[in-house]
């Protein structure tokens, strides 16, 4: 699993990195039509068109600062976060550890049926406790450790690991 996650990270990193020099070289090659792509997207958040042309054109003076300014505007990234895969595999690794090694916890001290149903009551509350903790930090819990708490959470055995809008 961590080197599934190290392969993703790698490449999304590499992605938007791509992104980011398409974007830098546009800058290089058109600064005047960027100004005006960026007073646009000012403009549609309700600023005045003078003013919107003003930031654009003060944020374009410094080539780093229009690159963030851009990259976040359009991309919606910005340079430098773009994600360490390193970081994202050592993540993966402890936590399916972690999984792993519940349900194996009553091996250690018991054996037989009463190792088995504990293995599986560990298991399902361990499922259950990394579901709840998600629903209610508001963040989705993909792939199969948030599927059974949501379905449960449902009532109907179909759940969603969507983000629950606030206040719900």
């Amino acid at each position: 699993m961590a080197a599934g996650e190290y392969v993703s990270m790698a490449a999304q990193s590499e992605l938007l990195q791509r992104e980011l020099e398409i974007e830098r070289r546009e800058l290089e090659r058109h600064p005047e039509d960027e100004t005006r792509e960026l007073a646009a997207t000012y403009r549609l958040r309700g600023v005045e068109e003078a003013d919107a042309r003003r930031i654009a054109e003060a944020i374009m003076r410094n080539p780093e600062v229009a690159l963030e300014v851009h990259a976040r505007e359009e991309l919606g990234l910005q340079p430098g976060k773009t994600g360490n895969p390193w970081q994202a595999a050592g993540s993966s690794f402890v936590m399916f550890s972690i999984g792993a090694v519940i349900p194996l916890f009553p091996w250690f001290f018991v054996s037989g049926t009463t190792a088995a149903l504990l293995s599986i009551v560990l298991g399902a509350v361990s499922v259950l406790a990394v579901g709840w903790t998600g629903r209610h930090l508001h963040r989705p819990v993909p792939g199969p450790i948030g599927a059974p708490p949501a379905g449960i959470r449902d009532g109907r055995g179909r759940g969603s690991i969507r983000r629950r809008p606030p206040g719900r």
